[in-house]
């Protein structure tokens, strides 16, 4: 009895073509953007392997949403999480997590990771490295970038005035007579926390203070136990700070608890969580 045929399949253009499973989707429903030789050498893909696209084998519009996330840690990212998750259930869509390393910086990486995966688009709360591997990955598929994008992008983002923020927090605590100011930020290869720190300048210098360099604690990662050591360690040398801008939720707590440590009690009864106001949300996107 002769074999059946195995039927060709949407993996086999991609492998022919090389050309990734969503480009070549996008090509055989014409929708989103493909250039014409991709179009043109997946149409002969389809012609030479014999692939056929009819009512039964014509492939799915995906109902899925990738999400970048650089670990699952910190807190925020899991207030981001429930938002995106609510609003992709009441548009029938599915969500599928994907960590990826803020340290990588090659588009391969992300084309691994997103391999054999049939996306409708991406989020990505973990950091692209720059523009070109951005503009590549969202070539393949539609990436909103959310909290954390790139300067000067051509790719949506939905963001908050980091800079702005800092700011409007900065000057609460001088309001309410705060004068030996420290910050607790993360490091300067991010661009919120680059914003924050320049806010939080400007408002000590709007408010004719000196900025001491020295209170201003860079954080390699958004860790309670590592931020708690180091904010510790300046409460004890630095006795005079009277207030702290912490630019995360998980630094905020680490600072309560130094403060505990170091009896700061009158610091303890004024110390407050600041956070950034609806109005200093930012959203962008190149698509009307």
């Amino acid at each position: 009895m002769p074999k059946k045929k195995k039927q060709v399949t949407i993996t086999d253009l991609a492998a022919r073509t090389g050309y990734s499973i969503a480009t070549v989707s996008r090509a055989l429903n014409h929708k989103g953007s493909v250039g014409e030789i991709a179009r043109e050498r997946i149409d002969q893909a389809v012609h030479e392997l014999g692939y056929r696209l009819n009512h039964d084998t014509r492939p799915s519009v995906s109902t899925t949403i990738g999400v970048l996330i650089p670990n699952l840690a910190n807190p925020f990212n899991s207030t981001v999480l429930d938002g995106i998750s609510k609003s992709a259930e009441a548009h029938k869509l599915s969500v599928v997590l994907i960590i990826a390393s803020e340290n990588q910086t090659s588009a391969d990486y992300y084309f691994d990771l997103l391999k054999d995966m049939n996306l409708r688009g991406l989020i990505a709360l973990s950091a692209f490295p720059d523009n070109i591997t951005a503009r590549k990955v969202n070539q393949e598929l539609p990436v909103v970038m959310c909290s954390e994008y790139l300067e000067q992008t051509d790719i949506s983002y939905v963001g908050i005035d980091d800079r702005r923020a800092a700011y409007q927090a900065t000057k609460y605590l001088l309001s309410i007579g705060r004068t030996k100011l420290a910050m607790v930020n993360s490091t300067p290869n991010h661009k919120y926390a680059r914003e924050r720190e320049a806010g939080y300048k400007q408002a000590i210098r709007d408010a004719n203070l000196q900025c001491d360099e020295h209170s201003i604690l860079h954080v390699h990662d958004i860790n309670f136990s590592l931020a708690l050591s180091k904010i510790t360690n300046l409460l004890e040398v630095k006795k005079d700070i009277d207030g702290v801008f912490n630019c995360s939720d998980v630094f905020a707590f680490a600072t309560l608890e130094a403060a505990k440590r170091v009896g700061k009690k009158k610091f303890l009864k004024t110390c407050r969580l600041l956070v950034s106001t609806t109005s200093s949300y930012r959203l962008w996107s190149p698509h009307p």
